[in-house]
């Protein structure tokens, strides 16, 4: 369902086998390079496509790396299992 929706869209859908995410159900990861890595659950894998590809957009757009809260589609709030930092992302602790 999100290959069609990201249909005549600048987000590339890639399929997984699996994301090890069982207990929050489908489940899906929206990358960028340089920037954090963002897994969600509990999805709903005949409507949620349009909301992968809405937050893809809004996430392609922003300037720090990381997916805004405004404007993120419903499901990409409520489902939110992770969100992993860069390979390179260095943190001042002081």
């Amino acid at each position: 369902m999100t290959e069609s929706a990201a249909d005549g869209s600048d987000v590339t859908v890639r399929r997984v086998r699996c994301l090890a995410n069982c207990k929050r159900g489908c489940s899906a990861a929206v990358r960028r390079d340089g920037a954090w890595t963002y897994v969600f659950g509990d999805l709903d894998a005949t409507s949620a496509g349009a909301a992968l590809v809405e937050g893809a957009q809004l996430f392609a757009q922003s300037t720090d790396g990381l997916m805004p809260w405004r404007g993120r589609p419903e499901p990409l709030k409520r489902g939110l299992v992770a969100r992993v930092p860069p390979i390179d992302f260095t943190e001042d602790t002081e």
